[in-house]
């Protein structure tokens, strides 16, 4: 043990006299101590909080990563290059030992400023939130929007996929009643065929005509009477465009109110009854609002509104001025969220998640410093990572109906490596959405224990295999 932590202080020490490690270190001041002072974000306090959260726990999250990682490359391999390990293994210190320390040394060193750093931004932005001058209002919806740990539920979604394979068939069938069969050679094939159907329905689903309606139901939705339900969304007017190039439409929001059949005295089990839901506005008028612009409503626990077997039903008329179409992006919502946590509580399980990800870097960096020259192991640590968000962007981009080498390759890839951008929740951060504690055990088990453990495994045995008398330098 007295080796053990030997390794470790010497590790921390000869990090922070590293020339790039201060460099770093002062990026990362700035980083911490002039973004949440100094940007402003849409003038209102929300958009202060988001762009502050946004732009100054990035910046946090990419340069201690990088550090974390160069600094496993350097501390593994340092000892080699200037012979000090050719000393301590002559003493009884097994070198599995000295790779433990050197990882337990890295990783700590970037924890306590992790910590720092996340501490020092909750602290200003807080301060800064309280200073400025915003309005009451802005204020209280802040901090029931943002300054908070809501739970996101989405609605349930059609299976484009099987609606694709219904609009072929149709299509099929009309060509069967001309007398034709489908030339599925000319359009590439019945495979693509059905990709492009399957993305014609996906697109369809998203569009609402002038005048259309659209429902949403919301499923296993928790049992809080007392909690406010927020609806999240976004809207696209005429056509999905950029912000500044959208206008202002309108629209009407009804929400379902389950009605019993039978009288509440008679009722044994409410989840059994059978009930009707009846719909109301949310307000007496269509409400205005500006296209592609995310917003919120809320919907109060004393509407009634949840079934006894925790739905929720929603509606939506279009009532664009211009009488055009409408779009919901199926990432934009609607969405409704509940609050489970503060935002203290909320912005350190962010915290909790960025310190695994500097776990990993750390070890990557150190198992592949174990066996390779230090400008080896930094390239193969940082194509690791590429391959791991190459293989999971193929994967998460690739439609049902279009599945192939590509698709598997990037599965199987997706088995070994790790997708670093699994642990980007500064945006959830942002938005007020929780970091749940299931996502932080999936992300554990399944990128630390099942992929990154047994990496630093084989680069521990290659480290106590390597010759040291290769590495003399003449």
């Amino acid at each position: 043990m007295r080796a053990f932590l030997a390794v470790f202080f010497l590790t921390c020490r000869n990090a922070l006299r590293s020339h790039i490690f201060q460099f770093l270190l002062v990026l990362l001041l700035l980083a911490v101590v002039l973004i949440p002072s100094t940007v402003t974000g849409d003038g209102t306090a929300s958009g202060y909080i988001q762009v502050s959260l946004l732009y100054s726990l990035s910046s946090v999250a990419t340069l201690l990563s990088l550090s974390s990682l160069w600094m496993g490359c350097f501390t593994m391999t340092q000892d080699l290059d200037s012979y000090q390990l050719h000393m301590v293994v002559t003493k009884p210190v097994p070198r599995w030992s000295i790779f433990l320390a050197k990882w337990a040394g890295v990783f700590a060193l970037h924890f306590v400023l992790l910590l720092i750093a996340g501490t020092v931004i909750y602290g200003i932005v807080r301060y800064e939130f309280s200073r400025q001058d915003f309005k009451a209002s802005e204020r209280r919806d802040a901090e029931s929007e943002i300054l908070s740990g809501r739970r996101k539920f989405a609605p349930e979604q059609p299976d484009f996929r099987k609606m694709g394979e219904e609009a072929l068939r149709k299509r099929i069938a009309a060509l069967a009643v001309e007398g034709k069969q489908p030339d599925f050679a000319k359009m590439g094939g019945e495979k693509q065929v059905l990709s492009d159907m399957t993305r014609q329905a996906a697109a369809q689903y998203t569009e609402l005509k002038a005048k259309g309606r659209k429902s949403w139901v919301f499923k296993d939705l928790p049992d809080q009477p007392g909690s406010v339900l927020y609806l999240r969304s976004r809207t696209y007017a005429g056509k999905i465009q950029e912000k500044n190039q959208q206008r202002m439409t309108s629209g009407l929001w009804l929400v379902g109110i389950p009605r019993f059949e039978k009288p509440k005295e008679e009722i044994r089990d409410v989840t059994k009854e059978p009930y009707k839901v009846d719909y109301y506005a949310f307000s007496g008028a269509p409400e205005q609002f500006r296209g592609n612009e995310f917003y919120e409503k809320k919907l109060y626990p004393q509407w009634g509104i949840v079934t006894p077997d925790h739905k929720l039903y929603l509606d939506y008329i279009n009532l664009d001025p211009k009488q055009e179409a409408q779009f919901f992006q199926l990432e934009d919502g609607p969405f409704l969220l509940v609050r489970v946590t503060g935002f203290f509580g909320n912005f350190f399980r962010g915290i909790l998640v960025l310190a695994l990800q500097l776990l990993i870097m750390s070890g990557l960096g150190c198992a592949a410093a174990g066996f390779l020259s230090m400008p080896v192991a930094v390239f193969f640590s940082l194509s690791y990572l590429l391959f791991g968000s190459l293989a999971d962007y193929v994967v998460s981009t690739t439609i049902e109906a279009q599945i192939g080498f590509s698709y598997y390759f990037g599965k199987l890839l997706l088995a070994i490596v790790i997708p670093m951008q699994g642990f980007d929740v500064t945006d959830l951060i942002a938005k007020g959405e929780l970091v749940e504690f299931s996502y932080i055990g999936t992300l554990f088990f399944d990128y630390l224990v099942i992929r990154a453990l047994p990496l630093f495994a084989l680069g521990v045995i290659l480290y106590c295999k390597r010759e040291l008398a290769l590495v003399i330098r003449k």
